[in-house]
């Protein structure tokens, strides 16, 4: 099945600007609520609980929501630099595109 982890990063004040992120898997082991997820970004210890999973059998896909990240700062580089390290990590920042999975 496959499997699409969705993230949104938000700067210290939303109004300023987020952005949501998303990695795809197939896998055969669903997440929970509450779980966590580990997915190394920034450093080998980067867990994030899942906070909500919705599950299409018809589609043969989930998308399972993490915890949000709240940067402590306002600055939009900030925000872009952080979104460019997670691409270099197999991480998307796009609409979510459920084909193809």
């Amino acid at each position: 099945m496959g499997i699409i982890l969705v993230q949104q990063i938000n700067l210290k004040d939303i109004d300023n600007g987020f952005k949501q992120i998303q990695k795809k898997y197939n896998s055969n082991i669903i997440p929970r609520k509450g779980d966590y997820i580990c997915d190394f970004v920034l450093n080998e210890t980067d867990e994030y609980e899942v906070t909500k999973v919705i599950i299409n059998y018809q589609e043969d896909y989930v998308l399972v929501w993490l915890e949000t990240i709240n940067l402590e700062t306002n600055d939009k580089s900030a925000l872009e630099e952080y979104i460019k390290t997670t691409k270099s990590h197999g991480w998307e920042c796009n609409f979510l595109f459920i084909e193809n999975l």
